[in-house]
């Protein structure tokens, strides 16, 4: 079993970071318009990597039942007080890594993946020992090879390492690995806006050596 995390890559100080930037985000609005009419009359979600719950929350509107997976205690507790404040009720919390939702008992209507590190490592084995959960969708949330330098991460990364940026997974990835495994994914493209405020230069030097876990 993979040990859930403590205060390493999402700890409570960079929970927070994400919870605000969402504040400021139409990330949520612009996915769930997508995802809404898809799932109507389906009652169960599995969330996995939920984070501080961007999507679930608003889609615990859609759905019956949701369970909320993810390996960073912080994360959750911020899903928690999320929830809370929005009046949701059907949100269950789990705490453990992506890779052991195979554990979990129950099969849900549709399971959500966004933005989840290394889901795409191992497609042939993942993919399909995840998508046994779901009785009728999976979704796969993944980010785009675009120009956008989100926090100037390419034009950091040279300066500070010497060396290019790592090359992160995109739809091209997963429609490919889907594709070899026979699954012919529909695919849509979701454009939206995610700033991180900050209150000082302080806090964004912080945050920065927190995202690229420089010392």
């Amino acid at each position: 079993m993979n040990e859930p995390q403590g205060e390493g890559l999402w700890g409570k100080r960079k929970a927070r970071w994400y919870s605000e930037g969402l504040r400021h985000s139409d990330y949520a609005d612009k996915v769930v318009g997508v995802m809404e009419p898809v799932v109507r009359g389906c009652g169960s979600l599995l969330d996995i990597g939920a984070g501080c719950g961007a999507l679930c929350i608003p889609l615990a509107k859609v759905f019956e039942r949701v369970v909320a997976l993810d390996s960073s205690a912080a994360m959750l507790d911020e899903l928690r007080t999320a929830a809370n404040s929005a009046g949701v009720e059907n949100i269950s919390t789990e705490l453990a890594a992506w890779e052991d939702a195979e554990e979990q008992a129950d099969d849900f209507d549709v399971v959500l993946f966004a933005n989840v590190p290394g889901v795409l490592n191992h497609p042939h084995d993942s993919i399909p020992r995840l998508e046994k959960h779901a009785k009728r969708f999976v979704f796969l949330l993944l980010g785009t090879p675009g120009n956008a330098d989100k926090f100037y991460f390419r034009e950091l990364w040279p300066l500070i390492f010497g060396s290019d940026p790592p090359k992160k997974s995109n739809y091209f990835d997963a429609y490919g690995a889907l594709y070899r495994l026979g699954i012919f994914a529909n695919v849509a493209v979701v454009d939206y806006r995610f700033d991180q405020p900050f209150r000082d230069i302080e806090e964004a030097v912080s945050f920065w050596k927190d995202h690229m876990r420089l010392e």
